[in-house]
């Protein structure tokens, strides 16, 4: 996992599915955005 650093890569895009997984990881439960609540 990346260290705690002042450095911010010049790359920081992800995907939908990486931002997915690293949200899940996380402990959020993902809906869709279309979802009715």
């Amino acid at each position: 996992l990346y260290k705690k650093s002042d450095v911010i890569p010049a790359e920081r895009e992800i995907t939908v599915e990486q931002a997915i997984l690293m949200a899940k990881f996380q402990g959020y439960r993902i809906k869709s955005a279309t979802e009715q609540p």
